[in-house]
């Protein structure tokens, strides 16, 4: 996975409290003033980050790989089993594994009726 917790620190200098009260000539804050577009770009400082950080966060939850969260995530339907497993089965047509009638999982009673009608032989 490559989202990670937004710490006080990395934002420290991204909070629009750190810049200066208003824009500034070249010559104060050492040098390092602050004209009208140096402080819209640090307005959207803090948003970008954000955005950046939330855009990895949904590429893990909804990713489809041995790095996503669905990958982490265990089901509890039998050992090693993980959402991401799941997915594929969905998406591969194999839904019907995942529920029972009976005591029995659907797909099995559903290829019984087949065989019965002569449908799956």
């Amino acid at each position: 996975m490559t989202a990670n917790k937004i710490s006080d620190e990395e934002i420290c200098d991204l909070k629009v409290a750190s810049l200066p009260t208003r824009p500034t000539e070249d010559s104060a804050y050492s040098g390092e003033g602050y004209g009208p577009e140096e402080m819209k770009a640090a307005f959207d400082r803090l948003p970008l980050f954000i955005i950046e950080r939330y855009n990895a966060l949904i590429d893990d939850i909804a990713g489809i790989g041995e790095e996503s969260l669905a990958a982490a995530m265990k089901t509890g339907i039998k050992e090693g089993h993980t959402l991401c497993d799941m997915y594929t089965d969905i998406s591969n047509g194999n839904f019907a594994s995942y529920l029972s009638v009976g005591g029995e999982s659907l797909s099995s009673v559903i290829a019984r009726i087949l065989i019965a009608i002569g449908e799956n032989e």
